[in-house]
């Protein structure tokens, strides 16, 4: 599934680039020297050590997220709605795995959400010509991958 593999392949970069943004975070940090002006130095080290937290929080959650679809076989399938699963509807198609949003795939636009999220509950479960109501519209099945 091609879905499946674009997310994976937006994760590994997105944590490339954090994982260089805390290195240099640290870098800056170790190479922040102390003036005589030591309020100055002590305020911007803190900025720092906010900006390489802040970062690792964001690195967690995308090592979270890579592990979540790393844990998805795309070849499997399913007659309902599971986690891996690719929801075609008459409003968008659905890929139920993390939350990401809209986003769009070799010129298709997806919705990749995570199977907590409110649409993510109603799907699961959901058969193909089944229908649910959110945000006073119409979802019909017609299709799960």
């Amino acid at each position: 599934m091609q879905i499946h593999s674009f997310c994976i392949n937006q994760l590994e970069q997105s944590i490339a680039s954090i994982e260089k943004v805390i290195a240099e975070a640290r870098e800056a940090t170790a190479n922040e020297t102390k003036s005589s002006m030591g309020d100055k130095y002590e305020t911007a080290r803190e900025m720092l050590q906010q900006e390489i937290n802040m970062n690792m929080e964001r690195l967690k959650k995308a090592q979270r997220d890579l592990s979540v679809l790393t844990g998805i076989n795309p070849d499997n399938s399913s007659e309902k709605v599971v986690i891996g699963s690719l929801v075609e509807t008459n409003n968008g198609t659905f890929y139920i795995s993390i939350s990401v949003g809209k986003t769009v795939c070799n010129d298709e636009t997806f919705y990749v959400i995570s199977p907590s999220s409110p649409i993510g509950k109603m799907l699961l479960g959901k058969a193909e010509n089944e229908e649910i109501s959110f945000n006073n519209k119409k979802y019909i099945i017609s299709r799960i991958i």
